[in-house]
């Protein structure tokens, strides 16, 4: 597991005080164990998670909290306990994949996976469990895109998918240049169908976009769309980076074009194909 995980200060864990908030979504069933930090209460077995992946979880998690709060705004932070749940392993010999996810209430589940153990998705996952319930407009492509953002902005240690600790700009460059390569529009309208079938291409490709964003017009406008009233609709790029959805495509692929010279992304994007979890996740061309 990631070292910088141990080194994070936070929150002790409150393991028999009185919960001082309501919880966000209903305690789940199946859990043998219980603990509470200041802005999550945690559910396990025994089975699932050892004692440093507890002891980690009570600091990790209200670190990226409060990096969060001081990215978005104290106020944009949810007033109720969140729940996180381990659930054990990802990967299981003869098993779908089972991803971290949050549900409808925003109660996030954790997997563990062998880059970053349970916790290399937790900041993506913490920004859908503080809007999910909160975002009356939710448009799916770019609710993935922010949490992407946001997560690299407060988070730019992670590790595992689906990067695997590779530069992110390099690899969406070089899945740019393939062939098979599938524009961010495309994306956008078919975020159904190609979302986890092409989740390489659109996971990177997504958030290099929305990281742009973020690098060449700072943070408070992608906030500020986030929270608007045209949250994810076409027309609130317009309104809030002055130019359309298209045309900050077109300037973001110029952009990665022009950065790295071919036979470096080339050499590099391969390099990452062969070595990493990616070698398993098939590329595609819708």
């Amino acid at each position: 597991m990631n070292k910088f995980l141990y080194l994070l200060i936070g929150c002790l864990p409150c393991l028999s005080c009185a919960q001082d908030m309501d919880l966000k979504g209903p305690q789940p069933l199946g859990f043998e164990k219980t603990a509470e930090s200041q802005h999550f209460k945690y559910f396990w077995n025994p089975v699932h998670v050892n004692k440093e992946e507890l002891d980690t979880a009570f600091h990790f998690c209200e670190q990226i909290y409060e990096r969060m709060a001081k990215a978005l705004g104290k106020d944009r932070m949810t007033a109720k306990k969140l729940i996180v749940t381990f659930n054990g392993e990802g990967l299981v010999p003869n098993r779908p994949k089972r991803a971290p996810n949050v549900d409808r209430y925003g109660r996030i589940h954790l997997y563990r996976f062998n880059d970053g153990g349970y916790f290399a998705a937790f900041a993506h996952e913490l920004v859908h469990a503080i809007r999910v319930t909160e975002v009356a407009n939710w448009e799916r492509f770019f609710e993935e895109g922010v949490a992407s953002a946001f997560s690299d902005l407060i988070y730019p240690e992670k590790m595992g998918f689906p990067l695997f600790g590779y530069p992110r700009a390099q690899i969406a460059a070089y899945l740019l240049q393939r062939p098979d390569n599938i524009p961010l529009q495309i994306m956008r309208e078919k975020h159904l169908q190609l979302n986890m079938k092409c989740q390489l291409q659109s996971y990177i490709l997504r958030e290099d976009f929305f990281c742009y964003l973020i690098e060449k017009y700072g943070s408070d406008k992608l906030i500020n769309f986030a929270y608007s009233n045209e949250v994810g609709q076409l027309n609130g790029y317009e309104s809030t980076w002055g130019h359309s959805f298209d045309k900050l495509i077109q300037d973001w692929e110029q952009h990665l074009k022009t950065l790295y010279p071919f036979e470096q992304i080339e050499t590099l994007g391969q390099e990452y194909l062969q070595n990493t979890p990616a070698k398993y996740i098939p590329i595609c061309d819708e």
